[in-house]
C-alpha cells in the first residue's frame, strides 16, 4: 500500500491516505469485503475465485496461486495418489474457514470416501505452525507461505507431491462498487 501511494503521488499527484483495520480471522476479512460498500482494499493473499466475485471485484492478479498438500512427518511422502489417500484416511485436516481449500478438502473426502475431520485455523499462515505441534494431521498451504517457512527451517512438514491446486491468482480485492 505505501508503494501504491507513492505511485499514486508521483504519477498523478493524488495524495491517498488510509488507515488499516486489520481482522484476526481470515472469513472476517470476507465478511468485511461483503459488508464494506466503498473505500476499502481487502489485503489477506486473496485467491480470485468465481464464488468471491458475486460479492466482491479483483485487482489484476499479481501473483500465481498455487495451493500445496502438506503433511505431518508421521505421514509418509506418498509414491501414488493412492498411497496418500490411505495415509490420509483417520487424519485431521486443517484449514481456515472462508479460504478455497475448504471445498477442496471436502471434495477430496468426499469423492475418495476418505475418513478425516475438518479442523479450523485463525490464519493460513499458522497452519505450518499448528502442525509443528501435532500427528497425523494435513492441510493445504499456498506455495509461498510454505517455501518462506522452508527457508526458516519452519516447515517441519512433508509436502505432498499429488494433489496441488492451482487458483486464477492472487488479487487484491475491492467492493463491487469500485471503479
Amino acid at each position: 500500500m505505501d508503494g501504491f501511494r507513492q505511485y499514486l503521488h508521483e504519477h498523478y499527484d493524488i495524495n491517498l491516505s488510509y488507515r488499516w483495520k486489520e481482522e484476526e480471522r481470515f472469513n472476517d476479512v470476507l465478511t468485511r469485503m461483503k459488508e464494506e460498500k466503498d473505500n476499502c482494499f481487502g489485503l489477506a493473499g486473496l485467491s480470485v475465485a468465481k464464488e468471491r466475485r458475486a460479492f466482491m471485484k479483483f485487482s489484476p492478479s499479481y501473483i500465481a496461486d498455487y495451493a500445496v498438500l502438506v503433511s505431518t512427518p508421521d505421514i509418509p511422502i506418498a509414491r501414488s495418489k493412492e498411497d496418500l489417500i490411505k495415509y490420509l484416511e483417520g487424519a485431521t485436516a486443517l484449514a481456515t474457514k472462508g479460504t478455497l481449500v475448504v471445498k477442496e478438502l471436502i471434495q477430496l473426502r468426499d469423492e475418495n470416501k476418505i475418513q478425516f475431520n475438518i479442523e479450523y485455523t485463525k490464519a493460513s499462515e499458522e497452519l505450518i505452525n499448528v502442525l509443528n505441534t501435532r500427528r497425523k494431521s494435513f492441510g493445504y498451504i499456498s506455495l509461498p507461505v510454505y517455501l518462506m517457512n522452508l527457508d526458516k527451517g519452519a516447515a517441519k512438514v512433508n509436502r505432498q507431491n499429488y494433489l496441488t491446486k492451482r487458483y486464477e491468482g492472487r488479487g487484491i480485492g475491492l467492493p463491487k462498487t469500485s471503479d
